[in-house]
């Protein structure tokens, strides 16, 4: 299998299949929707992704509907 690799012009970086929400071999990159098709773009640390959900698991459990993007604005 191959692996993301150090360059001299930087990092290649390598994911194993081009799926949406699919992390880079190292993690450090995820693979995004844009109007052009799809990019590499700076992964969420794991912290900000945990955060998320427990924020996410907190507005379910709340009697007033909060969305996607007012959960985003907390972390």
């Amino acid at each position: 299998m191959k692996y993301c690799s150090i360059h001299a012009g930087g990092i290649e970086h390598v994911v194993p299949h081009l799926d949406f929400g699919c992390r880079c071999m190292c993690g450090r990159k995820v693979f995004v929707l844009t109007d052009h098709g799809g990019a590499l773009r700076d992964a969420p640390s794991r912290e900000r992704l945990a955060a998320l959900v427990q924020f996410q698991a907190a507005a379910r459990k709340a009697t007033t509907s909060r969305s996607l993007w007012e959960t985003r604005l907390f972390c």
